[in-house]
């Protein structure tokens, strides 16, 4: 143990975190590890819910600087990789198939551990080779922008966002697709019963679309022919999903006498998001499996589902029973923690597992200012709501800055709301990344403390331009609200207004801010009052 002490307290560590179950992280987490060539790793589930792994920062720079020299020599060494995750993909959707013909409800306990101890020795083997893609989150964007720099490259933020799009599409994108082709065809006075065997088939295949590291839901008909009657006029979507990006590229290309060096450079970097892209539909099938056999392990032994969380995959064993399942339950409740290296892993909980993960604390992303990559350009300032899973989207208004440990597909109704978005992690190929360069707004990932050291209710400065959150004070957004409650409730003129939909709720602020900053303190934003008004009414004028 005091060897591990000194390698923490010697090394950088990067972070990797969100909600997720013990029992479909904990093994993709070794399976980075080997990725990484690394000798040494931690990760923690807190309150049976929040995984945080801390992986060696070094071997993602070493790694990722050796493979895209490899790639500058030989244009097809991603394509290589590519082809070797696509081998360990087909075996997983071999098996997603034949579990699909099973009735997991009727197994008897040795046949889910079976089936268990494949999924996961499989999924381990793909995530050993697809993890690939992780490594440029650290320093991608440092690394392309030297590759450029070498050239004497000078592009837009705008050109650089389009050198990085492809026209291939990744699965919400193609079952966005197809749904629209189904809306076009029912604008062409489809036959009902057409309709309804097209939706079936569309089900079928993208029942899991809606599934997360978090949970898994199974999509219904019903929820596709809502989602089907939402869509007026699919041809403007479809047009811009199927952008012929390579098109653009090659006007990029030609306006700025890009060399082919550079293009295979972009090329890499695409290659990069689809790889991680393939890897999203993966686990949201994976996870979809990996729950409807841990709810046949819990209805087995008489346990509740979302205790499980907690139990890995190497606990599910012939001789397990509810004794030992609820040992274990209240073992890791709190925090559980596995020490990683090649040899084996040692596990920890209670008082020494809290005392590693302090230090690891201590330890990772040694940085002075909230910085970051600035992945979307801008510069803007709100309230930060910090969003760690699904359970926290309800507090989450309009407005808002989102910080999160990661954004996920899940997240997209929240960036579409967000004034601005921090995460922990990533890089430029990342999820938050693209979709707030397509959303247009101002975007910080790879801050490996945002989670920790911003707090709900903070006014902060997000300048994406060069990468800093600045926090310009530590607001109590509930005092706030509740002051701003109470004026309102004061003057029935003001309540009157509301209802009309006429208030301008900015000189309404001003007027309310003289008062509030008395309360609170002198810096208090014009901003923050607005968005107490605003949320005020939403809540309490409709309803009237």
């Amino acid at each position: 143990m005091k060897q591990t002490i000194k390698e923490i307290r010697k090394n950088c560590w990067y972070k990797q975190a969100g909600n997720i179950k013990a029992y479909s992280i904990f093994t993709c987490c070794r399976a980075a590890m080997v990725c990484l060539q690394g000798n040494l790793g931690f990760w923690t589930l807190i309150n049976g819910k929040y995984i945080e792994a801390f992986l060696p920062y070094e071997n993602f720079v070493a790694l990722a600087k050796k493979n895209l020299i490899m790639q500058k020599k030989d244009a097809k060494h991603i394509d290589k990789i590519l082809a070797e995750c696509e081998k360990k993909s087909r075996l997983l959707y071999d098996l997603y198939k034949k579990l699909e013909l099973i009735n997991i409800s009727q197994l008897h306990l040795k046949q889910v551990q079976e089936l268990l101890k494949k999924l996961d020795r499989l999924n381990y083997d793909y995530w050993c080779k697809i993890y690939f893609c992780d490594l440029y989150d650290p320093n991608g964007e440092e690394l392309l922008k030297q590759e450029l720099e070498k050239e004497n490259v000078k592009l837009s933020d705008k050109e650089t966002s389009i050198m990085l799009k492809t026209s291939w599409l990744n699965y919400a994108q193609e079952e966005r697709l197809a749904l629209l082709n189904i809306a076009q065809l029912k604008l062409k006075n489809l036959p009902q019963d057409k309709t309804q065997q097209l939706i079936k088939e569309h089900t079928h295949k993208y029942f899991y679309i809606n599934n997360s590291w978090e949970s898994t839901i199974l999509l219904d008909e019903a929820y596709f022919t809502k989602k089907l009657d939402e869509i007026k006029n699919p041809d403007q979507e479809i047009t811009r999903l199927t952008t012929n990006w390579e098109l653009e590229h090659k006007k990029i290309q030609q306006k700025h006498n890009l060399s082919d060096n550079i293009m295979n450079v972009f090329y890499y970097f695409r290659q990069l998001s689809i790889l991680r892209d393939k890897r999203k539909k993966h686990t949201l099938l994976t996870n979809h499996y990996y729950d409807l056999l841990m709810k046949r392990i819990y209805k087995l032994h008489d346990l509740p589902f979302e205790k499980m969380g907690v139990i890995r995959v190497e606990d599910i064993t012939k001789e397990i029973n509810q004794t030992n399942l609820l040992n274990l339950i209240a073992q890791r409740k709190n925090l559980f923690l596995e020490i990683y290296t090649p040899e084996k892993s040692t596990f920890f909980s209670g008082v020494k597992a809290v005392g590693i993960y302090n230090l690891l604390q201590k330890s990772y992303g040694q940085v002075g200012n909230l910085r970051g990559l600035g992945a979307c350009k801008g510069k803007v300032q709100g309230i930060v709501r910090v969003i760690l899973g699904e359970t926290h989207f309800s507090k989450f208004n309009e407005g808002d800055i989102l910080v999160a440990p990661m954004t996920r597909p899940e997240f997209v109704p929240l960036m579409k709301k967000a004034s601005a978005v921090i995460t922990d992690e990533g890089g430029i190929t990342c999820h938050a990344a693209i979709i707030s360069r397509e959303m247009n707004i101002p975007c910080i990932v790879g801050t490996q403390k945002a989670t920790s050291k911003l707090k709900d209710g903070m006014l902060v400065e997000v300048n994406a331009d060069n990468g800093i959150v600045k926090v310009i004070r530590h607001l109590k957004l509930l005092s706030v609200q509740s002051l701003v409650d109470k004026e309102l409730e004061k003057n029935p003129n003001l309540i009157e207004i509301l209802k009309e939909g006429l208030l301008n709720i900015t000189a309404a602020a001003e007027k309310f801010k003289p008062s509030i900053s008395q309360q609170i303190g002198k810096e208090i934003k014009v901003h923050a009052i607005s968005m107490a008004i605003r949320r005020y009414a939403e809540k309490n004028i409709k309803k009237k």
